[in-house]
Formats: structure tokens, sequence, C-alpha cells
């Protein structure tokens, strides 16, 4: 569902670009886990100047080492959707010493000494994320979106390369998004678009 629905949304962004006298760029929606095509998708566009990767997994499907494979690039910025609240229910089972799915989504079993003490463990692994991005030369800017009704806890993550010059998309996408904020009455996209999360 969700790849056809992506299919269509950039089907329909390509023949908007079209008549607005823009040039829309070719695509192809990959019904394959991203953690299996990463490197064919890399290898077709790996004569792009630049990515801007989203990634919005469910929980731990998204492994480590394809995060890092992206990140390694050099040339991609990343929008990454961390689900504290969907993480955080799999914690009793996670600490308990036999291997989990959260060893492949941090790469290795050194996140259980540095979180499971913790009092709130779904933040103890966003930090834990957080730094295994910077290690790697990335920026990060984010915003912490919660709903305690439904049990949602989300971090909304931009990562950018650490480069001389700043990051003009950033800039563009903000200017775009002053007027869809309203509508969406999302408090996590306002505080990350509205209230100059990027600019710090």
């Amino acid at each position: 569902v969700r790849a056809h629905t992506l299919e269509k949304i950039a089907d329909i962004t390509a023949n908007r670009l079209r008549k607005m006298g823009y040039v829309a760029p070719d695509f192809k929606v990959y019904r394959k886990d991203f953690n299996q095509v990463v490197d064919t998708i890399f290898n077709n566009y790996g004569d792009c100047a630049h990515w801007l990767v989203v990634i919005d997994p469910y929980g731990t499907d998204i492994k480590w080492e394809t995060v890092e494979k992206v990140l390694n690039t050099g040339k991609a910025d990343v929008i990454f959707n961390f689900m504290c609240g969907a993480l955080r229910r799999q914690v009793p089972h996670a600490c308990g010493g036999e291997d989990h799915a959260f060893d492949n989504f941090l790469g290795g079993r050194e996140w259980r000494s540095a979180v499971c003490n913790l009092g709130e463990v779904g933040e103890g692994l966003y930090k834990y994320f957080e730094n295994l991005v910077r290690s790697r030369g990335y920026e990060i800017y984010s915003v912490s979106v919660e709903r305690e009704k439904y049990e949602w806890h989300y971090h909304i993550m931009v990562l950018l390369r650490q480069r001389e010059g700043g990051h003009p998309w950033v800039d563009t996408l903000k200017e775009k998004m002053k007027p869809c904020i309203e509508e969406l009455k999302d408090r996590g996209v306002e505080l990350l678009f509205s209230n100059e999360s990027l600019d710090r």
C-alpha cells in the first residue's frame, strides 16, 4: 500500500512540475526492502551530485548498516523518522540478553550497556542513534512529537552533511512549507519548519 501511495504521489508531483514548466525527474518505485536494494539504487543513480533520502521505517525495519551506507556516500542529506513509541514497546524483550532486531538497527550489541539501565529507554535509544549519526560527520536537527492519547512518540530528524556554505535546500523547503503548516495541524512539523529548528 505504501509503495502504491508513494508511486501515485510521485506521478502527481511530476505532472504538476511539467504543467508549471519545470523538468520532471524520472522516478522508479522499488517494491522491496530498502536494506536489500540500497546498493542497486545507489549504483543506478551514482552520478547524482546530491541526494535527499527520506527514511520512515516501521520500528527497527531499517538496519544501521543501510543507514551507514547512505551517510558514507558523502552526498546525502537525510530526513529520518525515529519511532520512540514503537521502539519503547519492544524494550523488555530487547534488553533480555537474546539477539534482537535492535542489534541490527543500532549496529551491534553495544547499545545495551548504554541504554538498558536508563529510566527512559526510548529516549536513550534515540540519543544512542544520534551519537552514531554524529560520529559519521553529520549535523542533526530534530523535533520530538508526542501524542499521549495514542502512545505516539517520534523524532523527526534532519541529518545534514557538515559542509561550508550552508544547506540551500533547507531554506527553500522552509519557504515552500509555510503555506502548508497551518493546514497540516501537526505541532512537530510546525516546530521544525516555523520555529527555526533548522537554524540552530
